[in-house]
């Protein structure tokens, strides 16, 4: 983690994830993603930075949009393509 904030504070966009590093802090093994990307938000909202949602951190990459779905529980989920819709119901 000292690097990605050292990158915030030279102005590089930051990056996490355990495909990128497998530790949270010295000696200390992160058990998800979500854990390391709960860390560095924390961490670079105490020092003034905003963070970009998802929606905003596609658009800045350029990448398209997620066809995106609101779960019973609140949570956003991704549509499945309507090709695989179509399968589902034939079955």
């Amino acid at each position: 983690m000292p690097f990605v904030t050292m990158g915030a504070i030279l102005g590089a966009n930051v990056r996490v994830g355990l495909e990128d590093s497998l530790y949270l802090g010295p000696n200390v093994k992160a058990r998800s993603n979500a854990e390391q990307v709960r860390k560095i938000r924390h961490i670079l909202e105490e020092l003034s930075f905003e963070i970009a949602t998802p929606a905003e951190a596609r658009e800045i990459l350029q990448l398209k949009a997620r066809r995106m779905s609101i779960s019973p529980d609140g949570h956003e989920c991704i549509r499945p393509s309507e090709k695989v819709q179509r399968k589902v119901s034939q079955e």
